[in-house]
């Protein structure tokens, strides 16, 4: 079998991704939410970093606003020149579009120790490795932040590929139907 490299992929996998009807990604994402907020790792979390949905990944509103409302330490990612650091926000109001027109944290409160990290993702594996969207902002500040690494995918962007050095492996992926890692 032909080893596609990793640019094919996520042409494929994001065809795959848009291919979902706004309903399912809803439904599907429900799900995952339910099952992370349910698990002892986020019960217990009290500083969490995420992202802001977009392009039909894995619907994370619900996610942030359960952290606003239980008063966890919620930050999402910024993008400033090539790097990535993480801001607090307070409210959904804190975010404003930036960097590749998604929504970021406005203020000034850098976060650098997390408990937990919600990490995007195109595709994964069965070893728990991702391939994002090509640009290596999260696989860079993972390197340099210890933290647990959750992964949410829908179940259809499992895929083969062969990792490289540079490659984060996560702790867990939390799909719509199991949690690889447990």
């Amino acid at each position: 079998m032909e080893v596609l490299d990793k640019q094919r992929l996520r042409q494929i996998l994001k065809q795959r991704r848009l291919a979902k009807s706004p309903h399912e990604i809803t439904v599907k994402s429900e799900k995952m939410m339910c099952v992370l907020m349910q698990s002892s790792f986020f019960k217990t979390a009290k500083t969490i970093g995420a992202y802001f949905s977009i392009l039909n990944e894995v619907e994370t509103h619900l996610l942030i606003e359960a952290c606003l409302n239980q008063h966890k330490l919620i930050a999402l990612p910024k993008i400033q020149n090539t790097t990535m650091e993480f801001f607090k926000i307070n409210s959904m109001k804190d975010l404003k579009k930036g960097t590749f027109n998604i929504l970021e944290p406005q203020g000034l409160e850098k976060v650098e120790n997390f408990d937990i990290m919600i990490i995007p993702m195109l595709g994964f594996n069965l070893d728990k490795y991702r391939i994002g969207y090509g640009k290596g902002y999260y696989d860079h500040y993972l390197k340099s932040h210890d933290c647990l690494k959750i992964g949410l995918a829908f179940d259809d962007q499992q895929i083969d590929f062969k990792t490289e050095t540079h490659d984060i492996s996560l702790d867990y992926i939390i799909t719509e139907n199991r949690i690889i890692g447990m």
